[in-house]
């Protein structure tokens, strides 16, 4: 069990219920119970891998050697077992983590017999961006909206990820309305409606890249939809309303699958509302 907390004057944990850390902590909670039939010492193995957006290493025994080429950190020491339960409470490194996809794994072998193995998945965020960024690549790549193709090229092509990260970072300092507080308020907004997109309209392709993410990105939620569903005389059709920009946006579903497109383009002044 991955652990928010651990009280030690009272002996009370608080699991991690989303499973999530952030790339700036030095290490994680982590509990545990051996059972034994009888005293016995054994080698304990604690291990951090990255394995990437597929799930845990039990997946597939074939998977093994990639596993092991993934470990980030590896600690194995012996430990005394009494028959019954034994509860154990570490801390496991996550100095040097990457944002990804990790699992905690620990193993229990007696003279290199494996007698037991518990996985437990768990995220690795950029600390200070919004919740739903999880992949900076795309993050970026999801700045074309509004980043001017200079402003992206300087950030692609950065020499590392530590380098794109910061000047990810700086770009939207410079859009931060609140400088100097915690949160960048219209960051988390821009990425709010990404998710929103890819959670509303994606299929094979990704929401925020189809023609109502990309006006729903840009300006937000419309204040009225108009729905036009399927009949005989016309293909359906929605109109949105932004009446505090003074525009409307009229999308078509060409295909009848639900693949709407913008009838005139978003800088198109016949989208004005009249």
């Amino acid at each position: 069990m991955l652990l928010d907390e651990y009280d030690e004057a009272t002996n009370t944990i608080s699991p991690s219920v989303d499973r999530r850390v952030g790339t700036d902590e030095l290490g994680m909670g982590v509990f545990y119970e051996v059972y034994a039939d009888r005293a016995r010492t054994v080698q304990v193995t604690r291990e951090v891998m990255q394995v990437g957006m597929n799930g845990t290493t039990q997946q597939a025994a074939d998977q093994a050697e990639v596993a092991r080429n993934a470990v980030i950190h590896s600690i194995s020491e012996p430990m005394d077992l009494r028959p019954g339960a034994n509860q154990v409470i570490v801390q496991v490194s996550l100095d040097d983590l990457n944002v990804g996809e990790y699992v905690t794994r620990v193993r229990i072998a007696d003279g290199g017999r494996l007698l037991a193995l518990a996985e437990e998945p768990f995220t690795a965020e950029w600390t200070g961006l919004a919740d739903h960024v999880q992949n900076l690549e795309e993050a970026i790549s999801q700045l074309q909206y509004i980043a001017k193709d200079r402003e992206l090229k300087r950030i692609r092509d950065a020499g590392s990820s530590a380098e794109r990260l910061q000047l990810f970072q700086r770009f939207w300092d410079k859009r931060d309305p609140t400088p100097g507080t915690s949160r960048n308020e219209r960051m988390e907004e821009y990425y709010y409606r990404i998710s929103f997109a890819n959670r509303e309209y994606g299929s094979i392709t990704e929401g925020w890249r189809t023609d109502r993410g990309q006006v729903l990105v840009l300006f937000g939620e419309p204040d009225y939809i108009e729905r036009h569903p399927y009949n005989f005389n016309t293909k359906p059709y929605q109109v949105w309303y932004y009446y505090r920009i003074g525009k409307q946006f009229i999308f078509i579903d060409e295909t009848g699958f639900g693949d709407y497109e913008l009838l005139v383009p978003i800088w198109d002044e016949r989208n004005r509302i009249r």
